[in-house]
């Protein structure tokens, strides 16, 4: 009974130290697939789970909201005549992305 009760108490302790050190995503992950007859790329990629992801690309500025499960985004916009694009989310590190063939205008 003694030993089932430490038992007991040691497990509810490890899984609860195994529930605090979850690993939490931190930065943002993303990449990008340039088409380039369109002229537009698809940028995908995960961060936190539910946050608001803004990209830039020179005047442009698109917003998506990350999966609330597993923090995936998706998102297609022109790139005509850019060189990069900024992926951004608040309080985390922006990632830039260069466009591979940047017509020049």
């Amino acid at each position: 009974m003694v030993i089932a009760g430490c038992v007991l108490i040691f497990g509810s302790e490890y899984s609860l130290q195994g529930d605090y050190h979850r690993h939490s995503r931190r930065q943002v992950v993303a990449k990008m697939a340039y088409h380039s007859s369109a002229e537009t790329a698809t940028i995908h990629g995960r961060t936190k789970h539910g946050v608001i992801v803004t990209f830039h690309s020179g005047k442009k500025v698109r917003q998506v909201i990350s999966n609330k499960q597993d923090g995936r985004f998706l998102v297609r916009m022109p790139v005509k005549g850019q060189k990069r694009v900024v992926v951004q989310v608040v309080g985390l590190k922006s990632k830039v992305l260069k466009v591979p063939a940047a017509s020049k205008s």
